[in-house]
């Protein structure tokens, strides 16, 4: 077996307060790791495809802001194909973007889906369900990140702050 970790986040940034009062979500950011306790997560913001870098955030003058890490148990075949999928996104990333209308649609419970466009939740909700790793009981463009939390065979792995998180990895 192998862990996919998810973390949420309730980032400060004027975008994410927008994003949490809209949806009444204490998190309004996810990503995604491959890796038993990674320093590494990959997520879709305003500017496209991203990694993310918690240890990065020790350096900087950051507020703390609240975070949960969940961890599933997942199939070696299940946790190949996410990382494979990743690196596609990875090497490919100035075909991906952020998809803005799907993020509004979903507060409105409204599929929206383009091939190369996720929000960060979606793209979340994507990884674990096309990889094998779990089955969704609605469509990924619809999860938001309060509702990834509420996936059944999740276990919660971390709760504090971003910047405590990356404490413990150093």
């Amino acid at each position: 077996m192998k862990r996919i970790m998810i973390m949420l986040t309730r980032l400060p940034s004027f975008s994410s307060k927008i994003i949490s009062l809209l949806t009444g979500c204490r998190y309004n950011h996810a990503s995604i790791a491959l890796e038993d306790g990674p320093e590494t997560f990959y997520s879709f913001t305003f500017k496209g495809f991203r990694q993310e870098h918690p240890k990065g955030l020790l350096r900087k003058e950051h507020n703390p802001f609240p975070c949960s890490i969940y961890t599933i148990d997942v199939s070696e075949r299940a946790y190949q194909n996410a990382t494979n999928m990743i690196e596609d996104i990875k090497t490919n990333k100035e075909q991906y973007h952020y998809s803005t209308a799907g993020l509004l649609l979903s507060m409105l419970h409204i599929p929206f889906k383009s091939r190369k466009q996720f929000f960060c939740s979606h793209f979340v909700a994507d990884i674990l369900e096309r990889s094998g790793a779990l089955s969704l009981r609605k469509k990924s463009c619809l999860y938001r990140p309060g509702d990834l939390q509420k996936i059944k065979g999740l276990s919660l792995f971390f709760s504090g702050t971003v910047q405590g998180y990356a404490q413990s990895l150093a």
